[in-house]
């Protein structure tokens, strides 16, 4: 089930502890993830939320454009490396179901919105560094965007194993692994900064280097 969620008091979470790698916000532009990874932390621990409801009720957060774009003023004048955002950690970005909802619903496409509100503010000279998070190719549509915040923007992917069959099993909702790579080339192709992750990772060292060889 896919709802509107109109009550949402803040769109940036400021974390509490910043190391070196850290990034000192988060941004989900929704509650819940219709993905359902076996091994998802985020319900119970971070969002007081059974299992089952998190991954099958997603509420979108509809007025969270307005809420960024106050947010990013209100913190602009932290130090440049406090300016950092990790986009979509406690909820996938680009589930399908959810996009063609907001389509349908709301006749709006809020990740592009969002996109928006951070180039227009980096035009401003208010600079934040955007890091988007993701297991899914539907982040492709959005290239041409990406492509014009090439500066101030990289997309990281996620993957648990080289092997489909293993990954289907803890991953079952998300993008294939030949599908995640064939969108980490044509991002790559537009010169947007790629990253690529391994965790969490079900394999051993021989497996690691499987991946990185693909």
């Amino acid at each position: 089930m896919i709802s509107i969620n109109k009550k949402s008091t803040y769109a940036l979470s400021p974390q509490k502890k910043v190391g070196i790698f850290d990034y000192p916000f988060t941004l989900n532009p929704f509650i819940g993830c219709q993905m359902q990874y076996k091994y998802c932390f985020v319900p119970g621990l971070v969002i007081k939320s059974t299992r089952k409801d998190f991954f099958e009720k997603v509420q979108i957060k509809e007025n969270i454009v307005d809420l960024l774009k106050k947010e990013l003023n209100k913190y602009s004048n932290l130090p440049q490396h406090l300016k950092r955002v990790q986009f979509g950690v406690t909820t996938e970005i680009f589930q399908p179901k959810v996009i063609n909802y907001m389509k349908k619903n709301l006749g709006r496409g809020l990740i592009a919105e969002l996109l928006d509100v951070f180039q227009t503010e980096w035009h401003e000279d208010n600079k934040w560094m955007l890091h988007i998070l993701t297991k899914n190719h539907n982040v492709t549509p959005y290239i041409d965007q990406l492509k014009n915040m090439r500066g101030m923007v990289q997309v990281e992917f996620s993957f648990i194993h080289h092997d489909e069959i293993i990954s289907r099993k803890y991953e079952a909702y998300t993008s294939s692994i030949t599908k995640r790579l064939n969108a980490i080339t044509q991002l790559s192709n537009k010169d947007i900064f790629v990253r690529v992750m391994a965790m969490p990772f079900y394999g051993n060292d021989k497996d690691v280097k499987t991946l990185k060889d693909i």
